[in-house]
């Protein structure tokens, strides 16, 4: 794994050479080529360069988000307007199903591992074999752009002693940006000491998750025998742990974040496969990552712009306007217009005794499904999800596919 020791220039010339690259390799020789275009940064980018190399064999895909606020499909649109022949199909809201349509189910029965996918597996089957409808049989995504793209803060320990002047300045825009004190921004940048010695830490004294990485989660209905053979497994873990994956923090936690998402893209090119489709994630191409984190990571992130380094990069690839883009999507409404619909099948989920042997609802004290626990369903339903389905179990036919 790389130093950050390059100037924005040199790492922007290189990250635009391997990105370009990684989307060539993807869509060489393939008829038609799908992309999934939010209208934010990072698919506006691979959309960009997908076009440059087929033309108007792209096909643009759009969600249309439930909130009138979120002006990602307008950009989405911007950028299409650039691409001469290229398609461009938006999927409105109720099109297709909704976020946790099917979560009974499940959609990982047949996979190795919990799938991101199995808290919406209608969904996300309806837009694969949408996408394979189009007679497109490869389809690119952005995600892992922003575990590349967006360092953690404490890069700013780092860049304290290689350029005192810009950390200071990027300290008081962190603090302005999320309203919080420059004291909670050096707190959260703080150098958090010898690895080995800091995961020991974070497993005996369940100190803070800040420093070489995100602490473990660990749900409030684990049942006591889980959570002993949890702290366990930690303790074993940190008592053999050895180098971190690089000797600067920033960087050790940014290639955690990327295997992690890895391992996330892994599961779901197998899910889509059964849909005739072949998901690409550029971003996290191991050329791509070695040419993105050679860029000194105070230059490659800042709180006065959106991701430097893609913007420098994808200079007379990506529209100007795009580029220059100020604002950021959200799609909360989304998951809430969910959340509201299938309650009933979420609190009876929530409300099951699952493997532990404890209801992840009893931690919660009987309170409704509601937009605050949005994250926690979806990271509780793929595991609960995938273990249950651990049984005997054949996965759907695959989708013909026109090309065939």
């Amino acid at each position: 794994m790389p130093d950050d020791e390059l100037e924005l220039p040199e790492a922007s010339a290189a990250f635009r050479e391997t990105l370009v690259e990684a989307v060539g390799v993807r869509t060489r020789g393939e008829r038609h080529v799908a992309c999934e275009l939010s209208g934010g940064a990072d698919s506006t980018t691979l959309s960009a360069i997908d076009y440059r190399q087929v033309g108007s064999r792209l096909v643009n895909l759009t969600r249309v988000p439930a909130d009138p606020g979120n002006d990602d499909a307008g950009w989405a649109r911007s950028a299409v307007a650039a691409q001469a022949g290229a398609r461009h199909l938006l999927v409105e809201l109720g099109q297709f199903p909704s976020q946790f349509a099917g979560l009974e189910k499940g959609a990982s029965a047949f996979l190795d591992a919990p799938s991101p996918a199995a808290a919406s597996p209608d969904r996300q089957t309806a837009w694969w074999r949408h996408t394979a409808g189009t007679g497109a049989r490869v389809l690119l995504s952005g995600k892992g752009a922003d575990e590349l793209l967006m360092s953690p803060l404490s890069y700013l320990a780092h860049a304290r002693r290689r350029d005192p002047q810009i950390a200071r300045k990027h300290l008081a825009g962190w603090a302005a940006l999320w309203g919080v004190s420059r004291k909670d921004i050096r707190h959260q940048a703080a150098h958090p000491g010898p690895y080995r010695q800091w995961l020991t830490a974070l497993c005996s004294q369940g100190l803070p998750a800040v420093g070489w990485e995100s602490g473990p989660h660990v749900p409030p209905w684990l049942t006591a025998p889980v959570r002993d053979a949890l702290a366990e497994e930690l303790a074993a873990a940190a008592a053999a742990a050895g180098s971190p994956l690089h000797e600067r923090a920033h960087q050790h936690t940014t290639m955690v974040s990327l295997r992690a998402i890895a391992r996330c893209n892994r599961i779901q090119a197998d899910l889509a496969a059964w849909s005739g489709l072949k998901l690409g994630y550029p971003y996290t191409d191991f050329q791509v990552i070695e040419a993105a984190l050679r860029c000194r990571a105070e230059q490659r992130i800042s709180p006065y712009r959106l991701k430097p380094l893609l913007s420098e990069a994808m200079r007379g690839i990506v529209p100007d306007g795009n580029l220059n883009r100020r604002t950021k999507g959200g799609y909360n409404a989304d998951t809430d217009r969910a959340l509201e619909r299938h309650r009933p099948v979420l609190a009876q989920l929530l409300g099951e005794e699952s493997v532990t042997g404890r209801s992840p609802r009893d931690s919660r004290r009987g309170s409704t499904v509601g937009p605050a626990d949005r994250c926690a369903h979806g990271s509780d339903a793929a595991p609960d999800r995938h273990v249950r389905n651990l049984r005997p179990h054949h996965p759907p036919p695959p989708c013909p596919n026109p090309l065939n």
